[in-house]
């Protein structure tokens, strides 16, 4: 998504509106905005996968606490942690806290 939304970043001018999918109507501040929280946080659980984190434990150790006024719509916090991994951890979802 970060690529799509880069994409269309260096294809409008400062002043188009964004109409999202839902949300506010923005801009491109906005959207680029956007686009620094879906790095932000893929980065967070990615690395979180990386240091052999669970699921459960990333969601018990807030790794997405700096975006949480991101996931106060109908894509909480937990959920979208349960996004990210589901896609960097490649469909696999590991809940158990025992090694792997």
């Amino acid at each position: 998504m970060a690529v799509s939304v880069e994409k269309i970043l260096s294809q409008i001018g400062d002043d188009v509106k964004v109409i999202p999918g839902h949300g506010a109507l923005s801009d491109k501040a906005g959207l680029r905005a956007f686009l620094d929280m879906l790095k932000g946080t893929t980065a967070a659980v990615e690395s979180a996968i990386k240091a052999g984190k669970t699921l459960d434990q990333i969601k018990q150790d807030r790794v997405l606490a700096p975006w949480d006024s991101w996931g106060k719509g109908f894509i909480t916090t937990d959920r979208f942690i349960e996004t990210l991994y589901t896609d960097l951890h490649g469909g696999v979802v590991t809940t158990s806290t025992a090694h792997h």
